[in-house]
């Protein structure tokens, strides 16, 4: 450890949790080793070869079985994530402030002030293989379904292929039942004009007399000859 280069080191506070970044490109075999107080780093970088080391006494507690205690071997860096035991800002990284302060600086792209920490949520977790991510991000996936309605045109057939279409109906108009010839119905027509009323009665073979103005006005007229001959 004594011969390792010191890394450079970026961090952000949050009340749950501290985020550390490593500043190490290419890490091979990083062997790391957390505490509730402590953080241990050794590696070597792959271009370089150049060992890396340090030892990291934290300003708090952390708990190290948590299953937010994790951390990434990128390829530009290493980074961690570090649950707080206690749920309260640090202020700094280290129990020694002025300890390895030419290497530690403020990770400005994911600091968040007490204030500002509800605006900007949690850490993203999502570069750490849990697909957790920020809080709500993973729904707007969703939003995409909305282009399904486009499918609403794809009704099978059209709005105009109904069977058989509107004139479609079986048999069409002429379609009667007995399938009556539109000639003989006239023909016979005609012959009802010509006809006595009393055929008219026969033709149709009607039972309802009452329906019928023509036998009742043969009936008044054979009234009076009847009241002559009394």
């Amino acid at each position: 450890m004594a011969t390792a280069k010191h890394p450079y080191i970026k961090w952000a506070d949050r009340t749950d949790a501290v985020f550390v970044t490593l500043d190490i490109q290419d890490c091979q075999d990083a062997k790391i080793n957390i505490t509730e107080d402590k953080l241990e780093f050794s590696g070597v970088a792959k271009g370089s070869k150049v060992a890396y080391g340090c030892s990291l006494v934290l300003k708090d507690k952390v708990l190290p079985e948590d299953k937010d205690t994790t951390h990434v071997v990128k390829a530009r860096n290493v980074v961690f994530h570090l649950k707080k035991k206690e749920e309260e800002r640090w202020g700094c990284l280290l129990a020694d402030r002025k300890k390895m302060k030419p290497f530690i600086k403020a990770d400005f792209d994911l600091w968040a002030d007490s204030d500002e920490e509800e605006e900007k949520g949690g850490f993203d977790m999502s570069q750490f293989g849990g697909g957790g991510g920020m809080p709500g991000m993973g729904g707007m996936g969703g939003m995409g379904g909305m282009g399904g309605m486009g499918g609403m045109g794809g009704m099978p057939g059209g709005m105009g292929g109904m069977p058989g279409g509107m004139g479609g109906m079986p048999g069409g108009m002429g379609g009667m039942p007995g399938g009556m010839d539109m000639d003989a119905l006239k023909k016979m027509m005609a012959a009802q004009k010509g006809a006595a009323p009393a055929a008219k009665a026969d033709d149709f073979d009607s039972d309802d007399d009452d329906d019928m103005p023509e036998l009742e006005a043969a009936d008044a007229s054979k009234a009076p000859a009847a009241d002559a001959a009394e």
